[in-house]
């Protein structure tokens, strides 16, 4: 069976939204978001895992939303929203680290969402030191 990984985003602005896969992402901007800060960028990966059956399509998705917009001084944050991701392996982690070094100071690449599993996943490979959180446990 064929894994299916799509990428979707919220858009920027005020309550823009569209989405890379034509599905309503349903994700609304990040909590830490200060009034007068620049727009956040929302992504949400769709689909149960980020796997090396996928993540070469989800970094290249991801890149070109995020090259379209490098050189823009107002563009903010970039979220990538991962609740819907239950399993990712090594290529997985290596498109979003790909997809990290995309965003330039002082913007930021920050996860959410991050399910138990995947969470330990960022544990075991001392990932955690490199990404930027939000929501986690603190299990």
């Amino acid at each position: 069976m064929a894994s299916h990984h799509r990428v979707s985003h919220a858009g920027t602005g005020e309550g823009a939204t569209g989405t890379l896969s034509g599905q309503d992402p349903g994700v609304g901007a990040p909590a830490s978001v200060r009034a007068g800060s620049p727009a956040p960028r929302v992504l949400r990966a769709d689909g149960p895992r980020l796997d090396g059956l996928n993540a070469p399509l989800f970094r290249t998705v991801v890149a070109s939303t995020l090259s379209a917009e490098a050189e823009d001084p107002a563009a903010g944050d970039v979220y990538i929203d991962l609740s819907a991701v239950s399993f990712i392996d090594s290529a997985g982690l290596g498109a979003l680290v790909a997809c990290r070094r995309l965003v330039r100071p002082p913007r930021r690449l920050v996860l959410t969402g991050l399910q138990p599993a995947v969470q330990r996943v960022f544990a075991v490979t001392r990932m955690e030191k490199v990404f930027d959180f939000e929501g986690l446990d603190d299990d």
